[in-house]
């Protein structure tokens, strides 16, 4: 406890990493302190803006007791890993200050979590979804695709039909503080503002999913559907044949096709793919 206070999480802070605790336990045996602050917000403050919040221990939504409360904004994984250390229970060697920024919740955890570059792509989707209004639905398709392991290039590229179009961590970041999608993806070299087409996007998505290749990994690069092979395909062949038809020709893939990628080398696998997808 804190000043009397208990502690809680956001309800859609993202899941502990065993691995980073354990590895900040060592690091708290060998040095005797940790370095780093815990960031906190009164809870009040968090549940006066929209948000859910968790008791850390019981997991129980505590949102309608929030004074009773503090928010840990950033150091999540340092808290867990002084509550597994006996002799650091009592959180007397963590050091810790309660925030009185006037940012948004989501602005500031945009800005914690993207110069500190703690948090995954997926950790930012995710929390996009949980703190903007997505009427759209567009957001949620983004978190989806990243929660399948496609990769943040390939969910750019399919959702705006355009090779150049390539999400990333700072990008959705500053999605979640509350800048517009479409105009993050446009570049200072665009005569015309980007826009998506999240129909044609699902479509290959689902396409991708029915196909041989679904059950294709690539070492180093995960699911053959999420990676760049399929998408630099289906882009090359949108530049003569236009997007939507390039994206249909995902379903004539056949097991035998599959095959060939898969024993292609990986300099090469495009070109199978851009082949196949070619073909009349």
């Amino acid at each position: 406890m804190q000043g009397g206070k208990k502690f809680a999480f956001i309800s859609f802070n993202r899941d502990i990493d065993e691995k980073q605790v354990k590895a900040l336990q060592a690091s708290f045996k060998e040095l005797g302190e940790c370095h780093t602050p815990l960031m906190m917000m009164e809870g009040e403050k968090v549940a006066a803006m929209g948000f859910k919040i968790n008791d850390i221990l019981t997991g129980e939504d505590v949102t309608d007791k929030a004074n009773q409360y503090l928010v840990i904004v950033d150091g999540q994984h340092r808290y867990m890993a002084a509550l597994g250390l006996e002799d650091w229970q009592d959180m007397t060697k963590l050091s810790c200050f309660i925030t009185d920024s006037k940012a948004d919740l989501a602005q500031l955890l945009a800005s914690v979590n993207n110069d500190c570059k703690k948090w995954s792509f997926s950790d930012f989707t995710g929390a996009t979804v949980a703190v903007r209004e997505d009427e759209s639905g567009v957001l949620k398709f983004i978190n989806d695709c990243a929660k399948d392991g496609f990769s943040p290039a390939v969910i750019g590229m399919i959702l705006f039909q355009d090779s150049s179009k390539k999400l990333s961590k700072d990008k959705i970041a500053k999605v979640m503080a509350g800048e517009d999608l479409c105009k993050v993806m446009t570049s200072k070299q665009d005569k015309v503002a980007a826009n998506y087409n999240l129909e044609l996007a699902q479509l290959y998505v689902d396409n991708a999913k029915a196909s041989p290749l679904a059950d294709i990994k690539v070492k180093g690069k995960g699911a053959v559907i999420g990676s760049r092979y399929l998408a630099d395909a289906v882009a090359v062949v949108a530049k003569t044949e236009g997007w939507k038809p390039a994206i249909e020709k995902i379903t004539k893939i056949t097991a035998k096709n599959a095959t060939a990628f898969k024993n292609a080398s990986t300099d090469n696998k495009t070109r199978v793919l851009i082949d196949i997808l070619m073909q009349k």
